[in-house]
């Protein structure tokens, strides 16, 4: 997974809510533009986990990056 993907979510102007999937098979949502956020190298991130703390993820660690459907988006998450 590149960076360039995860940007283009997080730069979507209507934003649209997606899952971030760990090779741990941990997932994150990132419901808010703001939830997420590249640190200064671009090879990491902070998302914020259902428990709104943060979480700092090496971008070698994403297997894969879903939309969200709308159900989902309001559903409990499990980890």
């Amino acid at each position: 997974m590149t960076t360039e993907h995860m940007r283009r979510l997080l730069d979507a102007r209507p934003f649209e809510p997606f899952v971030v999937h760990l090779a741990d098979q941990r997932q994150f949502r990132v419901v808010h533009p703001e939830a997420a956020v590249f640190w200064r190298s671009g090879r990491t991130i902070v998302v914020m986990n259902d428990d709104r703390l943060p979480e700092i993820i090496d971008m070698l660690l994403v297997t894969s990056l879903r939309l969200l459907t709308a159900t989902e988006t309001t559903a409990d998450f499990s980890r």
